[in-house]
């Protein structure tokens, strides 16, 4: 005998004698309660209930992890849009050299540092270039000069 099975049933019959129900609608009653079932079909609901219990579960859980991702994408859409209507300020710091500069413009402190590297390395190919002197000749000697004797 399964206590809690008779004190459910207990409490179903006194329930429906409550509502002047006859023994037909007292059986209906038990049965809508599933308390008139066979003991494997009784194992079976319970088994099932239990499975119900635990996708319900499953779903709370994976409820509560959906709302903190859209939690978190609303928070990054607020940052996106707030970052997206900053302008820029009008003075910008160049991140190569540190000077300031005009927003839209070229950085004039590294392009007059890139102008003066390009003319310094352009007069030093002039002077490393002994070809191009004012002492350079193309012509070869002559083979009827006399030979040098020490």
């Amino acid at each position: 005998m399964n206590a809690a099975r008779v004190t459910a049933a207990a409490g179903v019959i006194l329930a429906a004698m409550q509502t002047r129900q006859t023994a037909a609608g007292i059986a209906a009653a038990l049965e809508s309660a599933c308390l008139l079932q066979s003991p494997e079909i009784a194992a079976e609901m319970s088994a099932l209930r239990a499975r119900v219990a635990e996708l319900e579960a499953e779903r709370h859980s994976t409820n509560e992890a959906l709302s903190d991702a859209a939690q978190a994408l609303r928070v990054q859409r607020d940052r996106i849009t707030g970052l997206e209507a900053l302008t820029p300020a009008p003075i910008q710091t160049c991140r190569t050299c540190g000077a300031g500069y005009t927003y839209g413009q070229p950085c004039s402190t590294c392009e007059f540092q890139a102008r003066m590297a390009t003319e310094l390395a352009a007069r030093q190919r002039q002077q490393e270039d002994p070809h191009d002197g004012p002492n350079h000749h193309d012509y070869a000697l002559g083979r009827d000069l006399p030979e040098v004797t020490s």
